[in-house]
């Protein structure tokens, strides 16, 4: 298929047309990387829902404001919702104070029960300064971020592409190791929304029908064509540049789509109604293991300008139906603690009724939020209706730019920098108490310290390889879930060169070999090699240097491929980067270029004389910041040479002094020289090492290489344990904030657990330490107090069902919070 006739075929030459799934529309957004904190598991699972209902819903007939029924009356006597008999309004609380009690339309009984259960907050007098009561200026100044004031009117992009764009750096439309999900989809609007939109942003958009999303696969991938070699700098070469694009990203995303859409399953039935579908379609996707970030749902009708009960009393149903049927779907397949979901209409309606027995447009309306991490209850008092504005009340109370910020923060962790790209940083001071104090996304509860055994590294002495098809494997002294694991040049033992395989990595162990180049016999002398294993994801060492472990799964091949960071480094990191599969077995060598704050480029050399063709592998990564690494029990540093290392010996000094045998690990991070190369060691001792580049022979005996910058990273404890294979370091998430002490460690074992699990302090105190244990629902299951210093809480499996606990141990001033999980 052509690429032009493709795109006619699926609307992008002019207005792009969406995926259909559940026969809803569906648009997919840009992603790059993952969110910041986004390896505490908990909060990368967290999603949101944005249900927006367009036409402008009438608040005034959706809660009743009960202390001034009479005038309600008067204002609406035949669209009025009555307070008796057939039809009267649900009382929704009886406990509030007077002027809150509001009567519930008598169609949303769900909205009573999700209320009653503590999983739907109200928010009454949600507006914007000088509210705008055109349908389609007052949508695109909420999806922008915008108000009516001068300055925030015309704003061209919006809140969440601002806030995606900024928390997930890098390329548009390319999905990465960590999060292979757009971060955004819009459901059932074939019009793209402009709150995904970002600066020079294209749509992922491809319009199909029902379900069939093989068939989605299938299209992206009868494009044909290789990407055109020259495009012309034009008007025209602008517009194939963007088709070029929309295309790439399509395909990028298909399989994942399709994969993650037939993996789910819903657990419930959903009511027949267009929205049930798009939030059925939203749990599939996270059921089937999604993680994008936001979900934007669509209704529109509520435009009642006549004939308004029987209209709204439709819409008002569908919406209490749906959302209700949604929460139970994700309750009973256990996803409900991941996913808040929100309400928002462009506006309210007029206090009083028209002609036609409807209501004409307003400003100021309520919101709804859902979700089993909420407080529940209804923050604000009733809309005044005594004193109005061309028919609207004046009493606004909240900025619905109050409520996104606390979503963004509160739920899905946005810190200040992203509140700012979002452009609400005026509101992160004016957040509502919607979510649950030990769910709110704090480090100090979601991204907690990893007191101990956050990695290990390991270093390897007179290893022999008797030939080419035997297999080392490494036991790991800790569980892991997504391990990421490098290994260290190897030391110059034996004339023949060599580079150094990886394969099934579990997690608790990997395998490993001394891979010679093909046209060799496999078969080498001892030799002495150093190993690191990283969970993947982001940390922050205790002296803030941030490290970052990743693993690219069958990405990478003879071509090359960019990686991104989950998020950006403040300066240009080194990388360590380890072939980690044998899905083909000829040798390579993994060799690095173009490493920025934001990525790095990675291709895989085969021995020269073959012709460099090479199925793609998984490439295991971890990069970090330059510099000495301080703690009380870790010492270490990392460095770069410069273009100074080639085939003879370079010395590399260190910053101080180690013991033998500390574990050692290099890299090239350039490409100057397009031979293939490793690196190997003379030796290292506990002051400096010695390593060179060594080339194959399978072309040719020329062994010369140019000069190459190579990196190097040097693990140690100072004056402790020189055989050591566990580093004993507080890998800090980066929203760790600064008043958790990073000084006390807790060591917590096994972790995952099945049968039992073991707390106990990891240096000696003082002090007696307390320890409490929570669900991830915030109910304590353990809690005991009066611990010793030297003692151990032995705590029998029994006592917990499958899932993740929060740990939070307290010692005098010091605290550690960490998370445990029961297999």
């Amino acid at each position: 298929m052509k690429r032009r006739k493709f795109l006619q075929n699926i609307g992008l030459t002019a207005t792009a047309a969406p995926v259909m799934l559940n026969s809803i529309p569906v648009r997919a957004f840009a992603n790059s990387a993952m969110v910041n904190g986004l390896d505490c598991t908990s909060l990368q699972e967290r999603a949101l829902v944005i249900i927006q209902l367009f036409g402008g819903n009438d608040g005034i007939n959706t809660l009743v404001p009960l202390d001034q029924y009479d005038r309600y009356a008067e204002l609406r006597p035949n669209i009025r919702i009555p307070d008796s008999g057939t039809g009267s309004y649900i009382e929704l609380d009886p406990y509030m104070a007077v002027q809150d009690q509001v009567g519930l339309n008598p169609n949303m009984p769900e909205f009573k029960q999700m209320y009653d259960q503590g999983i739907m907050s109200v928010i009454q007098g949600v507006g914007y300064e000088d509210h705008n009561r055109s349908h389609f200026k007052s949508t695109d100044l909420i999806m922008t971020g915008g108000d009516g004031t001068f300055e925030n009117f015309s704003f061209d992009t919006g809140w969440m592409g601002r806030y995606l764009d900024h928390t997930f750096p890098s390329a548009a439309g390319k999905p990465s190791p960590v999060m292979p999900d757009p971060l955004g989809i819009q459901l059932g609007n074939s019009e793209s929304s402009l709150g995904f939109h970002i600066k020079g942003e294209f749509g992922t958009s491809i319009n199909l029908s029902g379900q069939d999303l093989e068939g989605y696969y299938t299209l992206i991938s009868s494009i044909g064509g290789a990407p055109l070699p020259m495009i012309p700098i034009s008007e025209y070469g602008e517009e194939l540049s963007y088709a070029m694009a929309v295309e790439e990203s399509a395909s990028a995303y298909s399989s994942r789509i399709t994969n993650v859409f037939n993996k789910g399953r819903n657990a419930l039935p959903y009511p027949d109604y267009s929205l049930a579908n798009q939030l059925k379609t939203v749990a599939r996707l996270i059921a089937g293991g999604s993680k994008t970030k936001i979900f934007l749902v669509y209704k529109t009708g509520f435009d009642t300008h006549g004939n308004q009960l029987v209209r709204q009393t439709n819409l008002l149903t569908e919406l209490s139906q749906s959302v209700m049927a949604f929460q139970d779907d994700l309750r009973v397949m256990g996803l409900d603690h991941r996913v808040m979901t929100a309400t928002v209409s462009e506006f309210g309606r007029k206090a009083f009724e028209n002609g036609n027995y409807g209501t004409d447009h307003g400003t100021l309306n309520s919101m709804f939020v859902f979700g089993t991490g909420l407080k529940g209850g209804i923050h604000g008092t009733n809309l005044d209706l005594s004193v109005l504005d061309d028919g609207a009340p004046l009493n606004r109370q909240f900025d619905y730019r109050q409520v996104m910020t606390t979503l963004l923060q509160d739920w899905l962790g946005a810190d200040n920098a992203a509140l700012k790209a979002a452009k609400f940083d005026g509101f992160e001071n004016q957040k509502l108490d919607l979510v649950r104090q030990n769910l709110v996304a704090d480090a100090s509860f979601l991204c907690p310290t990893e007191s101990t055994f956050a990695g290990e590294v390991g270093y390897l002495k007179r290893i022999k390889q008797e030939n080419k098809y035997q297999w080392h494997t490494v036991v790991l002294k800790r569980s892991y879930e997504n391990p990421s694991v490098i290994m260290g040049p190897a030391s110059h033992h034996g004339a023949q060169p060599l580079t150094v395989r990886v394969r099934n990595i579990t997690s608790n162990s990997f395998q490993w070999q001394i891979d010679e180049w093909d046209y060799l016999d496999g078969a080498h002398i001892h030799l002495n090699i150093s190993y690191m294993v990283v969970e993947s994801g982001v940390y922050v060492l205790p002296n803030g240097t941030k490290l970052m472990a990743g693993v690219a799964s069958e990405e990478v091949n003879q071509s090359w491929t960019s990686i991104n960071f989950p998020q950006a480094f403040s300066k240009v990191p080194s990388v360590f980067i380890q072939c980690s599969s044998t899905n083909e077995e000829s040798a390579v060598a993994s060799r690095l270029n173009a490493i920025s704050k934001t990525k790095f480029d990675i291709k895989l050399q085969e021995q020269e004389s073959s012709n460099q063709q090479h199925a793609k592998e998984n490439v295991c990564w971890i990069a970090i910041e330059n510099g000495n690494i301080d703690s009380d029990s870790l010492k270490g540093e990392v460095g770069r040479t410069g273009n100074s290392v080639n085939h003879n010996d370079y010395t590399i000094s260190f910053a101080r002094t180690y013991t033998n045998n500390v574990p050692f690990f290099a890299a090239i991070q350039s490409f100057n020289g397009g031979d293939t190369s490793t690196l190997r060691f003379r030796n290292v001792t506990p002051t400096e090492a010695t390593l060179f580049l060594e080339e194959e022979k399978s072309r040719d005996a020329e062994i010369n290489h140019v000069r190459e910058n190579v990196a190097y990273m040097v693990w140690g404890e100072g004056d402790g344990d020189a055989n050591t294979n566990v580093i004993h370091a507080s890998f800090v998430s980066l929203n760790q904030p600064e008043e958790v002490k990073e000084s006390f460690h807790i060591n917590c074992y096994p972790n995952p657990f099945v049968e039992a699990i073991k707390i106990e302090p990891a240096s000696p105190s003082t002090e007696v330490m307390s320890v409490e244990i929570t669900d991830i629902q915030g109910r304590v299951v353990l809690q005991k107090n009066g611990i010793s210093a030297t003692e151990t809480l032995d705590l029998s499996g029994s006592l917990f069902t499958k899932g993740m606990y929060m740990v939070r141990a307290v010692s005098g001033e010091e605290v550690a919070v960490f998370k445990i999980l029961k297999k």
